[in-house]
This record gives structure tokens, sequence and C-alpha cells, in this order.
């Protein structure tokens, strides 16, 4: 009998259990999902569901789904009666059927439990003696349909369960006490997990007076309203909505996506009322604005600002197409809000409370960077070779990176690109619950640095690409991000960003990393060009630099002073056999089937090896080789093909329309925007020994570039190139490649 853990995130717990506390009982019987970990079940074990709570990482254990049956739409059990429990104190005792426990970094604790885990019979009795017999007279709630915890996991709607009233003098204890002890941050939050139980106007307008009163001076940039907003933190949204008319109007979308995962809070819903009175944008273009602020307003259900939008709509004048888009979906708000009846609750305690008294809220918790290693003493790079030497590559980088800082050498920089690929998650794509955007935002607010890899792989990848740059560009200097920038700088991150140019050419500028110059420069036709809409953020910041980099610098060019050419020469030693040592068994399970392309044999060798190291591409393999998949496991596929990510470096070059052969690239089509850097990261992918095939037919590399990625692919054998295009990208084209085919179907191939 096999008994397993999973987790419910914390938005879904927030947003469909919000005020649930130790002693509620949340009435589930399903959870739905496919996941190999939990096969154990069907022998009669129970699944234990928990989540992770702000702001210490608290451990929740929420239901208990005990001898749980598969069915077509995950596993179903008799309804939750264990009450939710602070299992906290378990975290360095559970070990789970693996062994390997709990080894979350701080702040990462909810991402190291996205795949469900086996659990022992010890770590079993530990659960169990935490929770102790169900409570008799604990609350129970029935929670209704939980979101995905992943893009094919989900909680149902549990069966039917009585709904207690909500203890009003509970909640008025708590308040009265944060007033008592005149916490301002302890008042706020009492008062919100009140109103998300009872959504009484009354508790609405104090919750807006305590944030007047408490909150601190609104952010101060686009680049803080990125940062602050992503921590989804109540406490800050009294900074945060002040700012949202004085940002400017292309980054109005994202400010809806950061206030969209918001917990409910009456302070949105009254500054969206405000914004309507004179609609704080009409663009056409910035209706992804409106439509996420509708619908949070509406799943927030403050009936306060219903006069609001009523004199908005009394107020009709303008008519034009948008206007009239613009009225119909105040309608329709005004309309749902309507059908929401308000809460009654007697206002004479809260009139008592002398708002006055409280203290203003503090600055909020900066969630420091965890050390990769021990800080040692002497020279940087003979610092860097000791941790490297002590199999510490997070701790080597981070101190070239520093000596980079001091030198913005070009050599230091690339070796610190090569060293990259020695941490254990460099290709791993981000683990999220599926919401990709809230999995990167909390990866950069954790641990940036054990991250970066992850976080610049993916930084332009769908919408609200502007919030990562600009979470990005709030990072030291680091020239793996000034080098990643450079590649995706044409496009400016986005086609609903390209404001968010300025702070990617500001922070291009600002690393004055010299291998940029050149991607820039082709980029922008040396910034002659207007055709973007980059073009005139790219001149105003990287013009003079890209253009004379060596006026930037004392001296040139750049190169490390004799002391450091000695350890620089024996760390680039030290890590390309590290390299060549950490990627062999890859290149080897790669080398077989390339050897076999036919045989599903060394694809499933291979696939093994990347679910062992817990990288989803390898579960990806596995269904795409399967010639028949039931409903779930179609499902689960597509949930990892649109993971962002999932082929590493290789996705640079790589089109979406590109065509896998079960689950492999044999031929690509290069991407639209593909560049120099691009053909430079594509070569660095052991996928690269795999393709046979590209099709060219814009954005030529450079000589260089191509022969570096040729040499990388040996299995290269036909590009979709004209005659005149190989002569530029490979002068000695005439021992290397023979052109065949006329007009568009001219190519060339390998001799």
């Amino acid at each position: 009998m096999s008994s397993a853990l999973a987790i419910v995130s914390k938005a879904v717990f927030e947003k469909q259990a919000a005020g649930a506390t130790p002693g509620v009982v949340l009435a589930l019987d399903h959870y739905g999902s496919t996941h190999a970990s939990l096969a154990g079940l069907a022998d009669g074990g129970a699944l234990f569901l928990v989540t992770v709570r702000p702001p210490d990482e608290q451990l929740w254990l929420v239901a208990v789904l005990e001898k749980p049956k598969l069915g077509k739409s995950g596993w179903t059990a008799a309804a939750n009666r264990v009450p939710i429990a602070d299992i906290s104190k378990l975290k360095a005792r559970l070990t789970f059927a693996s062994g390997t426990g709990i080894q979350a970094k701080p702040g990462a604790l909810g991402m190291s439990l996205q795949t469900p885990r086996a659990l022992t019979e010890a770590d079993v009795a530990l659960l169990r003696g935490a929770t102790g017999k169900p409570a008799k007279a604990a609350r129970v709630v029935a929670t209704g349909k939980l979101a995905k915890v992943t893009k094919a996991t989900k909680v149902t709607k549990p069966i039917a369960a009585p709904v207690a009233g909500p203890d009003t003098s509970a909640h008025l204890a708590a308040l009265q006490a944060a007033f008592a002890t005149k916490d301002g941050a302890a008042a706020l939050t009492a008062a919100l997990a009140w109103w998300r139980v009872q959504r009484a106007p009354a508790l609405a307008d104090l919750i807006d007076a305590i944030s007047a009163h408490v909150s601190g001076a609104p952010v101060a940039s686009q680049i803080d309203f990125a940062k602050v907003g992503a921590a989804k933190n109540p406490l800050d949204l009294g900074r945060l909505l002040p700012a949202v008319t004085e940002v400017q109007v292309n980054f109005l979308p994202s400010v809806s996506e950061l206030l969209a995962k918001y917990p409910d809070d009456p302070r949105i819903a009254r500054a969206f009322a405000s914004w309507t009175m004179v609609p704080i944008t009409t663009s056409i273009s910035k209706t992804r604005f409106w439509t996420n602020m509708h619908a949070t307003v509406e799943r927030i259900g403050d009936v306060r600002i219903v006069p609001a939008l009523q004199k908005r709509l009394a107020a009709k004048q303008p008519t034009s197409a948008w206007w009239d888009r613009y009225y119909s979906r105040l309608e329709r708000t005004v309309a749902r809000l309507h059908k929401t009846p308000p809460a009654a609750i007697d206002a004479k305690p809260l009139a008592k409370l002398r708002i006055g008294s409280l203290s203003p809220i503090g600055a909020g918790k900066v969630v420091a960077t965890v050390p990769a290693g021990p800080r040692l003493a002497g020279p940087l790079l003979a610092q860097a070779s000791t941790h490297l030497a002590a199999g510490r590559p997070g701790a080597a980088i981070d101190a070239m990176v520093e000596r980079w800082r001091e030198t913005r050498v070009p050599a230091l920089a690339d070796l610190i690109d090569r060293a990259t690929r020695l941490l254990p998650t460099h290709d791993h794509p981000l683990r999220d619950d599926g919401d990709a955007q809230a999995a990167w935002l909390a990866a950069c607010e954790t641990d940036p640095a054990a991250h970066l890899p992850q976080l610049l792989a993916t930084i332009s990848a769908g919408r609200a690409s502007e919030v990562r740059i600009a979470m990005i560009a709030g990072l030291p200097d680091d020239p793996r991000i000034s080098l990643r920038l450079a590649e995706i700088c044409e496009s400016g991150g986005g086609r609903d960003d390209m404001h968010f140019s300025k702070t990617l050419f500001e922070t291009l500028g600002r690393h004055r990393d010299v291998r940029t110059c050149g991607p820039v420069r082709a980029a922008f036709s040396d910034f002659v060009s207007t055709y973007f809409y980059a073009s005139r953020p790219a001149k105003r910041y990287m013009g003079k630099f890209a253009l004379a980099p060596e006026t930037f610098f004392p001296a040139w060019p750049l190169v490390l002073d004799d002391a450091d050419q000695t350890l620089f020469a024996k760390l680039v030693a030290q890590v390309d056999a590290a390299v060549t040592k950490a990627g062999a068994r890859e290149r080897a399970l790669i080398a077989a089937i390339a050897a076999d392309w036919s045989s599903d044999g060394p694809r499933e060798v291979y696939a093994d090896w990347l679910m062992e190291r817990e990288h989803p591409r390898g579960e990806l393999i596995m269904l795409e080789m399967k010639k028949r998949r039931s409903a779930e496991e179609s499902e689960r596929l597509t949930a990892l093909q649109a993971i962002p990510g999932l082929f590493g470096p290789l996705a640079s070059l790589t089109d979406s329309d590109s065509a896998r052969e079960r689950g492999l690239y044999r031929a690509i089509k290069l991407r639209y925007n593909a560049n120099t850097l691009s053909w430079r990261a594509g070569a660095t992918s052991p996928l690269a020994a795999l393709i046979e095939e590209i099709d060219l037919e814009t954005h030529l590399p450079t000589p260089e570039d191509f022969a570096t990625f040729a040499a990388a692919a040996p299995r290269l054998r036909k590009v979709g190139m004209s005659r005149e295009a190989i002569a530029l990208v490979d002068p000695d084209h005439a021992k290397h490649w023979k052109v065949v085919g006329t007009g568009q179907s001219q190519h060339v191939v390998r001799l």
C-alpha cells in the first residue's frame, strides 16, 4: 500500500479557499492528476494534499483523500474530513520514498514540491500524527472547483458539504487585537481576511481607510511596479494602485495581469471605478487592460462601485466602435455585480477602531539571494578555481561575474557562459503549476542567481514579457543577461511591450558588455534603420557605445592583468574539462539516437535519463513515441508541449512550426528573428548533433557562427540556402557544400 504527497499551489489555495485557516475542513473528494508518481495509490494508500503559506513558508496539510480510486478524470475518494493543519515542523523529518527529503532553498519550497512524492510508512505516520482525528466541531467548507496544479493536474469540485456561517467574533477579535498593538500591517491583513469571508461594504470601507493611512509612498517607476507587483503581497497594493495612472500606457496590459493575480481585494475594485470615470486609456491596442480588469472586478464582487459605474454609463457621449465596446462591457459588469448581494454586518464595532493610531507598513521583506558557497579570500579568479574544484559551480560563477564587473573583459564573459552549463538545471525549464508567468516571477524573486539560465531562456516567452525584462533589469550586471537581451533586442521583447525597449537598451548600455556591440549594430543597421519601434531607444542608449566601445574604457583592448592571466588560463582548463565531463553522458545518448534514428530503444534510454533528472523533455519524448494515447496522456502531452524552454538553447533557432519525430528534432525551420547570437546559442545544445536539415530563408549567420554550428551538427546535410547565400556564410563553400535545385527549391547539401 503506497501513499503520496501532492501540492496545491499558493495561487489556487488563496483564490478558492480564501480565509481558510488551520482547523477548517476543505471537503475535497477529487484530485485530477495522471502523474506517474501517484500510480501507487491504486494499492489503497492515501493522498496527502499540502500547500505552502507565506511569508515564512509554512507547510499546511489541507486534505487527505483516503483510498482514492483512479477514474477518467483523476483520483476520487470520500470527501476529506481532516482539518487543515500546520505541519511546518515536519519539513526536516519527511524523507519520501526517494530518500531525498525536502531540500528546497529558502523561498523555493513550493516549487520544489511541484512533482508528487511517494511517501514512506514513516512519513505517513508523521503526517497522521500531526493531523490527529477529524474535529467534529471544525468548520466544513465546500471549496468549489480548484484551478489546475499543472496543466494536466487539477483539483475539481468536491461533493456537497454543509457550510457553517462565518465566525464573525473570531475575525473581529483578530482585528481588534491588531489595533490594540497599533500594527498597521496586521490590521490590514485581519480586515482583508474577514472581508474575503464576509464581503460587507463596511469592511471594504475600513480596508480603504486603513490602507490609505498605513501604506507607503507609491512606487516610483515601472520597474519597481513590476518587482513589487510580482510578489502579490496585498500589503503592497496601497503603493501600487496610485501609480497605475502614472505608468506608460503601453504598460497597462501588464498592470492588469499583475493585479489579476492578487487575492480578491476591494481596493482594486475601488481603483477600477475611479479609472472608468475618465478612462486612463482609450487605445484599441490596450483592450487587454480593460478586459482583464473587468474580469478581476467581477470576480472580486465589491458592490460599492456599482453607483460609480452607473454614473459613467449615464454620461455616454462619444460614439465610436471602441466606446461602444467599452460601454457594453461596463453594462455587463454592472449587471453581474447586481447579482452579488452585499453582506451585512454590525458596523458599530468598526466605528470604534482608531485608524490614526496604526503604524505604517514597513518596507517589504527583501529575499536575499542564497549564497552558492562559502566566501573565500584572495583574488576572485583564484576563488572561482577553488569553488570549481570543490564542486561548487554556482559559487565559481558568482566569483567570475564579480571580477567581470570590475573589468568587463569579454573573454571572461565567454568563460562565464560556458561555466553556466555546469549548473544542474541550466537547461531545465522552470516548474510551474499551469501559470508560467507566476513560476518565472517566483524564481526571480527567490533566487535569481540560481535560476538565471532558466529565467533568461524564457524572458520573452508569451505575454507580459515586459514585466520579466523589468525584473531582469533590476538585477546586478551580468554578462549572461546582456547577451540574452542583445539576442532579443530587435523585437524589444514582444509585440505588446515595445515601450520596454527603453528598459532593455538602458540595461544593455549600463552593462557595457562589448560582445553585444556587433549584434545590436547588425540588428539596427548601425542605427540608421528606423524600421523597428525599438530603433530610437536602441540608438539613444546603445548607439555611441556600440559604435565606439573603446571610448568608454580607460584602456583598450579589454584584457586581464598579468596576475589574472595565469589564474584565468587555469580556470579555462578547469571549466572546459568540467563541461566536457558533465555533458559526456547526454552526448553519448544523443549519438546513439543519431546512429539509429528509426529505433525507439535509444530514445527510451535517453528519455529515462532525462526523467531521472526530472527534466520534462523525457516525459514528452515517451508520450510522443506512443502510437496511441489515452485522453489523459494526450492532455498531459499538450501541457508539456506548451512549456517554454523545453528544448533549451536549440529553441533560440527553432521555429514553432518545426516538426518533431517522436519527441526530437531532426529538421528545423529557422525562427524568423534568429540572429548571430541565436546561432551561437543553438550550437551549444547537445541536440544540435541530431540536426540533419535546416530550412533557412532569412537572417543569415556570419561565417564564424555558421562554422560553429556546422561543427556542432556533424549530421547536417541539407540547408535551404541559395548559391549566393552559401558564398556569404562560407567563403570556402566549394570544399564543403554542393548547390542543388533551382529557383525556390534551391538548397545546398554537405559534401
